[in-house]
């Protein structure tokens, strides 16, 4: 898939990735800081191994979580769906090998796995850099024996900022990715911008598309159409939890502009508008990046500014621990616990729990990180 920057490769890879269809499975996995062959199939094996494709399919198949479990076993890579203890001993097996050795017996039945590959050519260039054309080239005769040799239920879609066969074109002839179909992906038209323009901006002004904030429930529940995988599991989650013991907290990484508050936000909206849930969760949403929280006894303080916005039943909670803390004459350690009981007693008395959502700074990951409070999984 050749196209310039910008033109939205990696968005129509996402897009396939999000909504599939009927026996299909997709697999993202971006490559561009890789320079050596054996870190190249030790990516593509950790990214395989660990997606929702071939977990979905190791649950249909014995054969192929057997295979999954050997494969991972023999290069001593972690499977999160697997078991542990499957790593075998003895000197780990060439990822290379083993990429080749999944790609080979891989049985899908009626099911194709797509291993969709960004930044390939930049990839081809790193090893060229590091290593010298001569393995470069090799590399890429590599790829073209191993894409050939699959099975026929494994298809290959790759793409990058530069096009593949001027790089090919530096090194070798491009018969090496002569079984690849180019598909050019053009700048969007005039007329195809003037649209896209007018449909983002008479949903929302321009300056709510990276401002979740300005956008109202209902605008940003209809315009939540990506990310709706992770949104749909981590809702999930959240429903199927009692809240009877300590829950595990859950992190979402990712880089800026991808759409992490407004999934925050909209997984917020979705508890709201659960009957079931709106009974006894609060979901508590936070102002973006809360750089101010930078003791544990804050976050606590924080969070009952926001109850007490939501339910006029806890007005005046903020204020007991505004006495609790001149009580203890500022005794941060010990406020620490007494504010996090106060907050604790209010939800219970009140039959409430809370589910708090925030993009938290890394200055918040330090102050909760040096203390051995266990205050936070309780929440």
């Amino acid at each position: 898939m050749a196209a310039p920057r910008r033109v939205g490769k990696t968005s129509i890879m996402r897009a396939m990735e999000d909504t599939p269809r009927e026996g299909f499975h997709f697999v993202y996995i971006i490559t561009e800081f890789i320079h050596d062959v054996e870190d190249y199939y030790h990516k593509l094996l950790t990214g395989l191994l660990n997606s929702e494709a071939i977990s979905k399919l190791a649950k249909k198949k014995e054969s192929i979580r057997n295979l999954i479990s050997d494969v991972a076993g023999n290069i001593h890579i972690k499977i999160a769906w697997l078991e542990l203890g499957i790593q075998k001993e003895g000197e780990r097996h060439s990822y290379q090998v083993s990429f080749e050795k999944l790609l080979a017996q891989l049985d899908t039945g009626e099911d194709t796995i797509v291993i969709m590959i960004d930044e390939f050519p930049q990839t081809v260039e790193n090893i060229r850099e590091k290593h010298g054309a001569r393995i470069a080239e090799l590399f890429l005769r590599l790829n073209r024996e191993q894409r050939q040799k699959s099975n026929s239920r494994i298809r290959f879609i790759l793409t990058g900022s530069i096009g593949l066969p001027a790089v090919v074109k530096k090194l070798t002839s491009t018969s090496v990715i002569n079984d690849l179909n180019v598909v050019e992906i053009p700048p969007l038209s005039e007329e195809e911008a003037q649209k896209l323009a007018t449909q983002m901006t008479t949903l929302r002004n321009v300056a709510s598309i990276y401002n979740p904030d300005l956008l109202s429930k209902a605008q940003l529940i209809d315009s939540f159409v990506i990310r709706n995988k992770k949104f749909e599991k981590l809702f999930a989650d959240i429903k199927t939890s009692t809240m009877d013991k300590p829950e595990q907290p859950i992190i979402i990484v990712g880089l800026r502009g991808m759409v992490k508050t407004t999934l925050l936000r909209r997984l917020a909206y979705e508890v709201e508008n659960d009957q079931g849930l709106h009974a006894w969760l609060m979901p508590i949403i936070f102002n973006e990046e809360e750089y101010g929280i930078t003791k544990l006894f804050k976050l606590w303080e924080t969070v009952a500014e926001y109850v007490e916005k939501r339910d006029s039943a806890f007005e005046g909670l903020y204020d007991q621990m505004d006495e609790m803390y001149r009580k203890l004459k500022g005794d941060a350690h010990q406020y620490e616990q007494a504010a996090f009981d106060i907050l604790i007693g209010a939800l219970h008395g009140r039959g409430k729990k809370c589910c708090c959502l925030l993009t938290i700074s890394a200055t918040c990951f330090a102050a909760f990180r040096s203390r051995k409070n266990n205050a936070c999984v309780k929440f």
